[in-house]
């Protein structure tokens, strides 16, 4: 129990400081949109849609690896296994960064000119250096998670946020002040971004100078040759199957600038187009699996307790209460990003800029449903042990994301790329729902009439948004009076389990309180 309530309270903590750093980022974009323009937003998101593909690579795999390798030495107390997995980690790490970096700094031109937005060049420049900053933060992160410590994470993501957003407004702010055009803007803002990931690292570095584990340090660890195979050869397949999507992405931004440039808009509008996609529609799409994704760490040492012993019918309820608790969180979150797009950007951006942007987020966010279901069921098939499944499906996934994104766009505008990405991650569900039922034990973990309740209260929870919102245009009842219909509902129709209790942080001691006071209501009960 006490593994679990530091599960719990680490699972917790990576939510909190998850929503502070989302809340950061949309608090970093709307200064900056205001201040450099949707054309600079285009050319700094050009340069960050490839950092983030080079940072993929670089760092997907790797750290899970570390930590696990890691974990295992220290349960084992063997020290000195633990000080040279993390060296080697971070060697490894060390070469990565800089090697990316570099082929960032000199390719940046070509990268600039192949997404067809040249004028990015100085942006993407800025960002490099923060590859070598983030694949040292990954490698400690790394460490740090192999000991069930999340703290240092999150405080050095905080660190991350704060930094971005002070130094990143600033930069472009004083940018604008001297008469800068939105390019060199642009990089301002991006330096700023670096130099933000940097502070992250040394809290980190501090944190690793101040945390030492006790453990006993007479063991004879393996060779480093060993230890960096290891790590490498369990890494490349979970590293692929995360780096298909952001490949698919940095494809992606190709093809919708290319797209839209050959149905005769201008470089200028087409920029302004995707800056406008990708820095308003994109991070309100990204927003709930922030809350899913604690659902999914805590089912992994759950769900491996569960096959451990065998325990196939645990194991199952435990996947569909984890698909229940996920569909009771992200489906109204969905429905409402769609019928009230226009109301929740204006919160936050221009009226003009918000209108923009409103219909592409109407259309997009039906795929954030998917991609927190995709987060559990890409658990349940690498802790069943078919890491590979996710691989094809992403690949299969992103081929479908590709040929639609070409497809679509001239006949659609710009609506074809939120299109072709719902077509694409339902493509990914599909398949892993199949490996799910077919390729292991646990068979259909979607069959559950616990779908039905979620699905219905969230269209009529929107629903009411939208009648609200059309007769008063005031965004913030319509939300409540969403928030109500569907907590009203739920009330109603919804009684959870103790496995959906247990998937979320603190729910185990909820559950024991509340079979006490279950406990106590019946003793009362037999006295009276």
């Amino acid at each position: 129990m006490s593994e679990n309530h530091k599960l719990a309270r680490g699972v917790l903590l990576l939510t909190v400081s998850n929503l502070v750093v989302k809340a950061c980022g949309l608090l970093f974009k709307i200064p900056l949109t205001a201040l450099i323009g949707e054309e600079g937003m285009g050319y700094f998101n050009s340069a960050y849609t490839l950092f983030t593909y080079f940072y993929m690579l670089s760092t997907a795999g790797l750290p899970v690896v570390m930590s696990m390798s890691i974990s295992r030495a220290a349960a084992s107390n063997k020290g000195a296994a633990v000080k040279k997995i993390f060296r080697v980690g971070l060697s490894i790490f060390l070469v990565l960064g800089l090697v990316g970096s570099a082929g960032m700094i000199l390719g940046a031109g070509f990268f600039a000119s192949l997404m067809k937005v040249e004028k990015s060049r100085l942006a993407i420049i800025a960002i490099a250096p923060t590859l070598f900053f983030i694949c040292q933060s990954a490698a400690l992160r790394g460490c740090f998670q192999g000991f069930g410590d999340m703290r240092p994470h999150a405080i050095s993501q905080l660190a991350e946020a704060v930094g971005k957003v002070a130094l990143g407004v600033a930069l472009a702010y004083r940018a604008v002040q001297m008469g800068e055009s939105a390019e060199v803007a642009a990089a301002h803002a991006a330096f700023g971004l670096t130099v933000g990931i940097a502070a992250g690292m040394l809290v980190l570095y501090i944190a690793k100078l101040c945390v030492k584990p006790a453990l006993p340090t007479d063991d004879i660890p393996e060779p480093t040759s060993v230890i960096a195979k290891s790590l490498v050869k369990t890494a490349v397949p979970i590293t692929l199957a995360s780096s298909v999507m952001s490949l698919a992405n940095l494809l992606d931004t190709l093809i919708m600038t290319r797209r839209l440039h050959d149905i005769g808009l201008s470089q200028a509008e087409t920029v302004a187009i995707y800056g406008n996609y990708s820095s308003l529609a994109v991070p309100m799409f990204n927003l709930p699996p922030v809350l899913v994704y604690p659902i999914a760490y805590a089912l992994v040492p759950m769900l491996s307790a569960l096959l451990e012993k065998r325990d196939i019918d645990g194991a199952r309820k435990l996947c569909r209460a984890a698909v229940r608790v996920t569909s009771l969180i992200a489906m109204p979150c969905a429905a409402g990003m769609s019928v009230l797009s226009k109301p929740i950007l204006s919160l936050f951006f221009a009226d003009d800029v918000a209108e923009r942007g409103a219909m592409m987020l109407s259309v997009l966010a039906p795929s954030s449903y998917l991609i927190c279901i995709l987060a559990i069921t890409n658990t349940v098939l690498q802790t069943c042990g078919r890491e590979r499944l996710p691989l094809w499906a992403m690949l299969a996934g992103g081929g479908v994301k590709l040929a639609t994104s070409w497809l679509l766009i001239p006949m659609l505008g710009k609506y074809g790329t939120p299109v072709s990405t719902f077509l694409c991650y339902l493509v990914i569900l599909v398949i892993s729902a199949w490996g799910i039922a077919a390729k292991t034990e646990l068979g259909d973990i979607f069959a559950c009439g616990g779908l039905l309740l979620p699905l219905t209260a969230s269209l009529l929870s929107a629903t009411a948004a939208a009648l609200i919102y059309g007769f008063t245009s005031m965004t913030i009842p319509a939300i409540v009076g969403a928030v109500l219909v569907y907590g009203l509902l739920m009330l109603i129709g919804y009684r959870p389990g103790e496995e959906e209790v247990g998937l979320i942080p603190g729910g185990q001691r909820l559950m024991l309180i509340l079979r006490k006071k279950c406990k106590y209501e019946q003793t009362e009960s037999r006295k009276s």
